[in-house]
């Protein structure tokens, strides 16, 4: 997914949610295939709005190489909002792990690159 690929993703994204949840869904798979970017889906286990095996097929429709999928069992839609505190710690958690590690990769191949290791 180029630069500027997100940005024009939103407008048929926008206008598929908001005149037909299975298009939204369609488009959203047939979308996400492009993705080549690191990639990470979160969701409940629990979930009664979206069923997680909807967020387990973007997973697998991406063509990232860098792509991880986090369920997290008796949680529900909104990971960081509505459940314990404790539930909530643990998805942020996860999520700033997950961006610290590419971080760290991103430096260190930049600390190569330039010869300082």
């Amino acid at each position: 997914m180029g630069e500027g690929s997100v940005t024009r993703m939103l407008p048929p994204l926008v206008d598929a949610y908001t005149n037909n949840n299975v298009t939204f869904l369609r488009t959203i798979v047939a979308e996400t295939s492009t993705v080549s970017l690191p990639f990470l889906i979160v969701h409940g286990g629990d979930d009664k709005v979206i069923d997680p095996s909807v967020s387990k097929l973007l997973y697998e429709s991406a063509c990232s190489t860098d792509k991880t999928f986090k369920l997290y069992p008796g949680m529900w839609h909104a990971l960081t909002c509505g459940e314990p505190p404790e539930n909530i710690d643990l998805v942020y958690s996860d999520i700033i792990g997950w961006l610290d590690q590419r971080s760290i990769d991103v430096d260190l191949r930049s600390e190569r690159e330039e010869g300082r290791v």
